[in-house]
Order: C-alpha cells, then sequence, then structure tokens
C-alpha cells in the first residue's frame, strides 16, 4: 500500500473542488466526475520496462464530498490481465487545516512492475498535492490597496 499525507491550511471544500478538478490533473483524464458510478480513463505514458500501456480505467466507487472520495483501478498492460488498484483520498478537517490522505492499495508487492507502478502513482500524488497547495495559496493572497496607498482601494 501506498501512501501520501499533507495538511492544507485551507477548508475542506477548497481543497476538494480544486483536488478533484480534472483540468489541474497532471495526466490526460477523460470523462471524471465526482460521482459514484461513474466512469473514467487517465491516459498517461507506458510504464517504461513493464508490462503497463499507462491507460487506466477507473470507476468512483464512493464519494462523500470533502470527507472521502475512492475509485477502483484496473492498470492495463500490453499481455495478460490489468491490474486492479483501489485509489482513496481522505479528508479530515482541522483547526485551521484539512488534512488529507492518498492510499493506493492492491499492488503486489513481490512484483517489481507494480512496486514501481504504485511508487509512480504516489510520486504523482506527492507532487499533485504540492501544485494543489501552491494554486490554494495563489488563490488567497489579496492584492494590496491601490499603489500601496491606504483609502485608494
Amino acid at each position: 500500500m501506498g501512501t501520501v499525507q499533507r495538511s492544507f491550511p485551507f477548508l475542506p471544500q477548497h481543497v476538494w473542488d480544486l483536488m478533484f478538478d480534472p483540468d489541474m490533473w497532471s495526466v490526460n483524464t477523460q470523462g471524471f466526475t465526482p460521482t459514484v458510478g461513474r466512469r473514467f480513463v487517465i491516459k498517461d505514458p507506458a510504464v517504461l520496462g513493464t508490462r503497463f500501456t499507462g491507460c487506466f480505467e477507473c470507476v468512483v466507487s464512493d464519494v462523500q464530498p470533502c470527507q472521502r472520495l475512492e475509485f477502483a483501478v484496473q492498470a492495463l498492460t500490453w499481455s495478460g490481465p490489468p491490474t486492479a488498484l483501489i485509489d482513496t483520498f481522505e479528508f479530515v478537517e482541522l483547526p485551521g487545516e484539512t488534512h488529507c490522505t492518498f492510499t493506493v492499495c492492491g499492488a503486489d508487492r513481490n512484483d517489481p512492475a507494480e512496486r514501481l507502478l504504485e511508487h509512480i502513482i504516489t510520486e504523482s500524488i506527492h507532487w499533485g498535492f504540492h501544485y494543489i497547495n501552491r494554486k490554494l495559496e495563489r488563490q488567497t493572497r489579496r492584492l494590496p490597496s491601490v499603489f500601496g496607498l491606504p483609502g485608494l482601494s
């Protein structure tokens, strides 16, 4: 199981809205909405040196807005059966922040290709969390009064 955790100094709704905006994702996502039963596809470059094509067929399996989102993933392969994974995002509101935990379950830790796939997924989420935090910081910055002079804003 791969895990990534991050605290964001923002309300859960702000983090949720940005995190599940597919335009914010670093991968090509087709058809995603945070709705139970929704099928979507993630297309990423193939995982070099492995059987994985970089195409992931997904189904949203649980949505509790601003608390939890889970989806089942089929990591497609060049040959053989796909690898089944479960990706989960959980949010906990704490004083002054939102704590988010991402987990990916189902990779065979004895299979080097699946270990690599899990690592790539968790690293992608790690950098995604960083990017989302930066984006939230930029959105909440306030502009100074006009020309920095009081009373002109």
